[in-house]
């Protein structure tokens, strides 16, 4: 079938079209930087949406993944929230416009358990009442809602992925798991600002699977779907794990600051199997090991100076 993948150039994206690919769909990309893939139909100009005719770049397009946005990057300038919501739920809002009048069939949008908040009792379903608070949740939780219009008065069908602590090989250095490891590697103190949190890590080969399972299905799928592996981890003991694959008997080093709340969040995925046929099949472990494999097996990585 014929996909559109939005954020092509990112850490799932990337996932998502070599599986999209190797299952033999005619898949195009859409993000900031053009990519050259083998097996890539096509890329779509950055500012497509802009075009008064950007229906006609949806043509025969049967599912768009969408996973373009923005998020606050530790370390990075903060997003104003303006900046935020145009990155997330204005512009989900206009290629939900366009795939509507261009016959798109489905719609599948990467959102976030973040929507969630760290209040609830888990494991979380997706009845759970959301608590949006900071201005990153909110922009998701607005796009999701822009979705859920869609869905209950459009042909376009829409289906919102709530991801977990999605984790592997090419994340960003500041999220918590390649942190570990690449710190792990370099036989420096292994430290964090606080282990106590718990969280639901799930692999990213894992959840390009269920972004594509949902583009995919020839059923109406719920308007929202959890993408968790429903296990949880503290940042405990997910440094046991990264030390131990790394070889090392060390622990690591948290500060646990007495005024930081501590979060809990696990998914309860039992829908995304019921409809989706979708369970998380790589472990915590054997994800933590492929990632370690990959930085040793890279040509600068310090782990083999």
């Amino acid at each position: 079938m014929k996909i559109l993948v939005t954020g092509a150039a990112g850490f799932i994206g990337r996932h998502v079209l070599t599986l999209a690919i190797a299952q033999g769909h005619e898949v195009i990309a859409w993000g900031r930087h053009r990519l050259v893939l083998p097996g890539l139909a096509g890329n779509l100009p950055p500012d497509f949406l802009d075009d008064v005719g950007c229906t006609d770049s949806l043509e025969e397009v049967e599912a768009v993944i969408h996973l373009a946005g923005d998020y606050p990057r530790f370390g990075s300038p903060r997003a104003r929230p303006i900046e935020l919501f145009n990155a997330n739920a204005a512009l989900t809002t206009k290629l939900l416009d366009a795939c509507s009048r261009a016959g798109v069939r489905r719609f599948v949008l990467a959102s976030t358990a973040a929507v969630y908040g760290g209040r609830h009792t888990t494991p979380l379903s997706e009845s759970q009442a959301l608590d949006a608070g900071g201005a990153y949740a909110a922009s998701k939780a607005c796009a999701e809602m822009m979705c859920r219009v869609h869905h209950a008065d459009d042909a376009l069908q829409t289906t919102c992925l709530r991801l977990f602590n999605v984790f592997g090989p090419g994340q960003a250095g500041n999220a918590i798991v390649p942190s570990l490891v690449r710190q792990a590697l370099e036989e420096d103190p292994v430290r964090v600002a606080d282990d106590r949190p718990t969280c639901d890590f799930v692999f990213v080969t894992d959840v390009a699977a269920a972004l594509l399972a949902a583009a995919c299905t020839t059923s109406r799928l719920p308007d929202v779907l959890n993408i968790g592996s429903g296990r949880g981890t503290s940042i405990a003991e997910l440094g046991t794990i990264v030390m131990r694959a790394a070889g090392r008997s060390d622990g690591i080093h948290a500060q646990n600051a007495a005024s930081a709340r501590v979060t809990t969040s696990i998914a309860d995925a039992g829908l995304a199997a019921t409809h989706l046929g979708w369970r998380a099949s790589t472990t915590l472990e054997m994800g933590v090991r492929t990632m370690i494999d990959a930085l040793r097996a890279a040509p600068t990585s310090r782990a083999n100076r």
